[in-house]
């Protein structure tokens, strides 16, 4: 089943879904909050999670749950990890001054943050 979930009431991809007619769940970040999202995910029975412009790093226990992939806006290993997101991924490979391209890599999630998985 699917369903679309975000942490931020306003997220155009909510509306995006309900428009499309996917449940849409709205989880407010906080205590709770990695309980709450495995709540919503428990009762869809999703084959896999794709974190999409999601930008919070779940724990171990959850990500081990799941399916779960990533999209991150750099090839990885370059310009990954704790602290590499959105716009600071970008503005890191054109501050390094030696990437000669950048790209995106979609990976598995594990516990270890932007290592992706076999």
């Amino acid at each position: 089943m699917v369903c679309v979930i975000s942490d931020r009431r306003g997220a155009y991809a909510l509306e995006r879904a309900r428009r499309s007619g996917i449940e849409a769940i709205y989880v407010k970040h906080g205590d709770g909050f990695e309980n709450a999202v495995d709540r919503a995910l428990e009762s869809h029975s999703p084959d896999i999670v794709v974190l999409a412009g999601f930008m919070r790093i779940l724990p171990g226990w959850l990500v081990s749950k799941y399916v779960m992939v990533n999209i991150h806006p750099s090839l990885l290993p370059c310009f990954g990890g704790p602290g590499f997101y959105g716009r600071r991924v970008h503005r890191a490979v054109i501050d390094s001054g030696g990437a000669m391209f950048s790209g995106c890599t979609v990976h598995l999630v594990t516990p270890d943050v932007d290592r992706g998985g076999p």
